[in-house]
């Protein structure tokens, strides 16, 4: 079991990316862009940037591993309650 990610398509993910919705707008690693650059230099496990651009939100998010895997915030305390 890997706890440090989700599913793209899994609901926790797609009510963050959305702008209006806010109750879990941070359960996960977003980050504002540098113009149209990721925020920082994060390399993902498997080579390449780790950041992915989100349009709805203007953000970035950060997966370790696979873009449609982004990763999970463990500063906030419900998603480790959660998980």
């Amino acid at each position: 079991m890997v706890m440090n990610h989700t599913s793209d398509q899994h609901p926790w993910f797609k009510a963050s990316k959305h702008p209006i919705i806010i109750q879990k707008s941070d359960w996960y690693i977003w980050k504002k862009g540098k113009g149209k650059n990721p925020p920082n230099n994060w390399k993902s496990m498997t080579g390449g940037c780790g950041w992915h651009y989100v349009e709805e939100r203007d953000e970035w998010y950060f997966a370790t591993f696979l873009p449609f895997q982004p990763d999970l915030n463990y500063h906030n305390e419900e998603v480790k309650r959660d998980v």
